[in-house]
């Protein structure tokens, strides 16, 4: 299964994530954390307010490369990359030709993730050095992602707490292996 976290800052998401690896069902998956961030420390790319087309291609193609992974657990996805090159287009900081790219990108993947954990805000915005507090910025890219997640069929709501997020999500899981096993 190829299952993805996804929400704007501040979420919860690389929470969650860390209590999804401790699921004795998920054992054998490969979970991936913070990529993008990965490369924001490394110096290769800008992100938040600061993204350019750079950056908007080199993590559309870092999302496209995690689609080859078989059984992994995403921190992000090719939706969180849409929503922001949004963003980043409405802002005028992103060209029509890398929205175009980014676009295509969406279309051929997003399909692809068995699931989609989407996680609204519903906790403070903590500092952490890398993710932006700008909560203007926050909320309109929210819209894109609302407004994108109405047409998907692969996207799983979760809320509350983590404890309630990670039953929530063993639910979902719980139904996948019941579908793959024609019950």
């Amino acid at each position: 299964m190829k299952i993805a976290i996804s929400g704007v800052q501040c979420t919860g998401k690389s929470t969650v994530l860390k209590e999804l690896q401790k699921m004795p069902e998920l054992s054998g998956y490969e979970f991936v954390f913070e990529g993008i961030r990965n490369l924001k420390n490394q110096g290769k790319i800008k992100i938040n307010e600061d993204g350019n087309d750079y950056t908007q291609m080199v993590i559309a193609n870092f999302h496209k490369d995690n689609l080859l992974k078989e059984n992994v657990v995403l921190d992000r996805c090719i939706l969180d990359c849409y929503a922001y090159s949004l963003y980043s287009y409405q802002k005028g900081m992103i060209s029509k030709d890398t929205l175009d790219n980014v676009t295509k990108i969406y279309n051929e993947t997003v399909n692809q993730y068995d699931v989609i954990l989407y996680l609204r805000p519903e906790f403070e915005m903590i500092e952490d050095g890398v993710r932006s507090l700008n909560k203007e910025f926050r909320d309109e890219v929210l819209k894109n992602f609302e407004s994108l997640i109405k047409d998907l069929k692969n996207v799983v709501v979760l809320s509350g707490t983590v404890e309630n997020r990670v039953n929530q999500f063993k639910a979902v899981l719980k139904y996948f292996k019941g579908k793959r096993n024609g019950l």
